[in-house]
């Protein structure tokens, strides 16, 4: 290893010169701290993996490689059996599952000012099954621990006793006590950050509840705090994705609304603006920058079927058409739509919604949309009347295709996949 190890900077440049998959500028660089200083600092511009359980055992976990589109298994005991609520600069928000009659922590939400009980604490049990957040590294299974479930703003009362009945919600359908498995698994819709959780200034905003609310916590705290309006009552226009863009939290409403907050976790009073109106009736966007800067909102488009209310019983299955891309227009407070997004290809879901420049990568096009959607409303691990929804949609003549090396899979995927960007 002394000789290779030893190797000149120009002849180790030469040699990169020459790979083309990101893939192998990695494995360069790991084969020696040596070859790994002397090379420059790899460019953030690469797609995506999309992590998930791709078997038919829905067990193990892998990682989709687009450019050599292949599952490289990855073992990292943080990520199994979890639900995914999001990733964001390279970790993923995860949500213990909770299975039925187990027994769990009791933690009354009216007491805010009663700390969490730490796992050392003598004479409490903590099950690995406890309903706990988490942030974790899906390459080094490093792991953030965020508030649990049962401090969100819109919990009157938890207790862990009560099974199947734990949660009792400030929210006027669910004034009855409802189980842990249906708040975790539909009540908690997507967590994003504001920059990597390992430096300070990190801000975690979730979207969660029944009405599509926000909320925020930083790594280190006890509770989520609300964002915006706290009246729980009926009717409300639901948040569906949020963004940070341009260093605020930018959040956009099923019909379209844009809503700027500022200074979310900066100690100071929360500013609230519309920066742009409703755009028609509600339909499920995405909030995503491009790569000149310029921020987009991504719809899909489909046809919705046994939609009924809020009906705890009811199963959703959307066929997906197509998408539509508007942009944002400041001057005017409204959305522009937009027939091609130029060199750009989009990576949409439950994901922070990103976009990179095809021509950085070999053998793919821009003016794409890369999605891994959630095609359900409400559902559960055993309900498979759906099919995961994966594929790519052509900006310039409509059309879907399957995600290649997909074609082959389960049509059920459980968890739903999720993209997750290269980590810093």
């Amino acid at each position: 290893m002394g000789r290779w190890s030893n190797l000149p900077g120009e002849l180790l440049n030469a040699i990169e010169e020459h790979l083309t998959l990101h893939v192998d500028k990695v494995r360069v660089r790991a084969v020696c701290l040596s070859w790994k200083s002397q090379l420059s600092k790899m460019m953030r511009n690469q797609l995506p993996c999309l992590l998930g359980a791709f078997e038919n055992n829905n067990k193990s976990l892998a990682l989709f490689n687009l450019i050599e589109q292949k599952f490289d298994p990855i073992y990292v005991p943080e990520l199994q059996g979890k639900l995914f609520r999001g990733s964001s600069h390279g970790w993923v928000a995860v949500h213990e599952e909770v299975p039925e009659g187990s027994v769990r922590i009791v933690y009354d939400s009216d007491n805010s000012d009663e700390d969490i009980p730490d796992e050392d604490v003598p004479g409490l049990v903590f099950p690995a099954s406890s309903p706990d957040i988490f942030l974790v590294n899906p390459l080094t299974g490093v792991q953030i621990r965020l508030p649990p479930r049962c401090t969100f703003p819109d919990v009157r009362e938890y207790l862990a006793d009560r099974v199947g009945q734990e949660y009792t919600l400030i929210v006027s359908d669910y004034y009855d006590p409802i189980g842990s498995n249906f708040v975790h698994h539909n009540l908690m819709d997507k967590i994003v950050l504001s920059s990597s959780p390992v430096r300070e200034d990190c801000v975690v905003v979730a979207i969660y509840g029944q009405l599509g609310t926000l909320a925020w916590c930083k790594c280190n705290d006890k509770n989520w705090t609300p964002i915006g309006d706290t009246d729980f009552s009926l009717p409300f226009v639901a948040f569906e994705d949020v963004i940070f863009y341009n260093d605020r939290l930018h959040a956009v409403k099923t019909n379209g609304q844009l809503v700027v907050f500022e200074n979310i976790g900066s100690g100071q009073k929360v500013t609230e603006t519309v920066v742009a109106n409703a755009l028609h009736h509600p339909r499920r966007p995405y909030l995503v920058e491009c790569s000149n800067g310029v921020l987009l909102m991504v719809e899909a488009q489909g046809v919705e079927e046994g939609l009924v209310g809020f009906d705890v019983q009811e199963r959703v299955v959307k066929g997906l058409l197509g998408f539509e891309v508007y942009k944002l227009d400041s001057n005017t407070s409204s959305w522009n739509k937009v027939n091609n997004i130029g060199d750009d290809m989009l990576f949409l879901g439950i994901n922070y919604s990103m976009s990179i420049p095809a021509h950085k990568i070999p053998g793919y096009k821009g003016n794409c949309i890369y999605f891994a959607d959630e095609p359900f409303v409400f559902m559960q691990r055993d309900d498979k009347s759906f099919h995961s929804r994966i594929g790519v949609f052509n900006m310039a003549n409509k059309t879907i295709e399957s995600l290649s090396g997909f074609e082959c899979l389960p049509k059920f995927l459980w968890p739903p996949p999720i993209w997750v960007a290269p980590p810093n």
